[in-house]
């Protein structure tokens, strides 16, 4: 099965965090679920939009960025 990147390149996703934890009060992502592909834009303002709407438990991610 694809993940991330590879079923996704350069786009930004709406994930949700399914599984973190805190550790010297950093937050570590261990697991997410896809919810949504945001249009494949260059600019950031949608994903902004997007992540501003965002609920509890989401986030916007380029899968361009290496980590």
């Amino acid at each position: 099965m694809a993940k991330g990147p590879e079923l996704s390149p350069d786009q930004y996703v709406l994930l949700k965090i399914l599984n973190a934890r805190t550790e010297d009060n950093v937050q570590h992502v261990d697991e997410v679920a896809l919810i949504a592909l945001i249009k494949v834009i260059k600019a950031t303002d949608e994903a902004t939009r997007e992540l501003l709407k965002c609920e509890s438990n989401n986030i916007v991610y380029h899968t361009g960025q290496e980590k």
